[in-house]
């Protein structure tokens, strides 16, 4: 969780989008990610040490869900992840946590929902409900609509990083500075 240099929870966003050449390397960081959102330990985030970090660690935590592709009669993976499933998604969000401060939604291959789909998640991601942390992960960000992709912080595990914009930086201190104050 390098990537993100956050040193205090209090400041991650609604949503971000995880991409990496292997889902695997994308759902460990969201892994990582979803267990610093619900550590209940001291000092660094996650600690690995408390209950919560633990249950993280084991995919049994109650307020850490992750959302996939359904699977045909014969246990195959269906092409799509549908609006239905971003829907049911959407309704569990508004229910308050069962342990935790927030809950957590990892979705796997986000590229793979369909267009009404995204646009269910679009209205999600614009006005999330409070305590609810979104983690899109992928190996293919561009197959995601604009207006998904412009709604999440992106964290690209690809190892490219882009030159930095001095002028960027700039405005995104000032904008931190200025939310900071209120």
């Amino acid at each position: 969780m390098a990537e993100l240099k956050i040193a205090d929870l209090g400041r991650l966003s609604h949503a971000y989008l995880i991409s990496a050449p292997d889902i695997r390397a994308a759902l460990s960081c969201a892994g990582e990610l979803a267990a610093a959102a619900v550590c209940t330990g001291e000092g660094k985030k996650p600690c690995g040490q408390c209950r919560a970090c633990h249950k993280a660690a084991e995919n049994i935590h109650p307020d850490v869900i992750t959302l996939a592709r359904l699977e045909d009669e014969k246990g195959r993976p269906k092409r799509e992840i549908g609006v239905d499933q971003i829907r049911q998604l959407a309704a569990d969000a508004c229910i308050v946590p069962n342990e935790a401060e927030r809950k957590v939604y990892i979705i796997r291959e986000a590229e793979t929902m369909n267009v009404p789909a995204q646009n269910a998640a679009l209205k999600l991601l614009e006005e999330p409900p409070l305590g609810a942390l979104f983690l899109l992960c992928t190996t293919n960000a561009s197959q995601l609509l604009p207006t998904v992709r412009s709604r999440c912080v992106e964290l690209n595990l690809t190892g490219a990083q882009a030159a930095p914009d001095q002028a960027m930086e700039a405005l995104a201190a000032a904008h931190i500075k200025a939310v900071a104050a209120g």
